[in-house]
């Protein structure tokens, strides 16, 4: 995720979100098909970033830097760089919160 889609999710989750709210707007959003699976992958993810923190809080103290990640395309391996967050702890959950929110759910 860059800073752009983040920002995005921050906005989106509301500022000073914090897991409480996470855990209700999944609920709200997956009531059907609602388990356990996904608020315990929240609540790891989370406290490996600070339980007391809200995201927009883990956001910023992680701070940003610029990443690589290859692709093969056609036989050929292709480099993209891309700004990302620094702290893989808060990357995954922010990762993982953008699964959550910005793909298309079953209801």
């Amino acid at each position: 995720m860059n800073k752009n889609e983040t920002d995005r999710l921050i906005e989106s989750l509301g500022e000073d979100c914090k897991i409480g709210d996470v855990l209700g707007k999944m609920k709200e959003k997956y009531f059907k098909t609602w388990n356990l699976v996904k608020s315990d992958e929240l609540l790891y993810l989370w406290a490996d970033c600070g339980l007391t923190r809200s995201f927009q809080e883990i956001v910023e103290s992680s701070g940003w830097e610029i990443g690589h990640f290859g692709e093969e395309r056609k036989g050929v391996l292709v480099k993209t760089w891309v700004e990302q967050l620094k702290d893989p702890n808060a990357r995954a959950l922010a990762e993982f919160l953008n699964s959550i929110f910005t793909k298309t759910s079953k209801k």
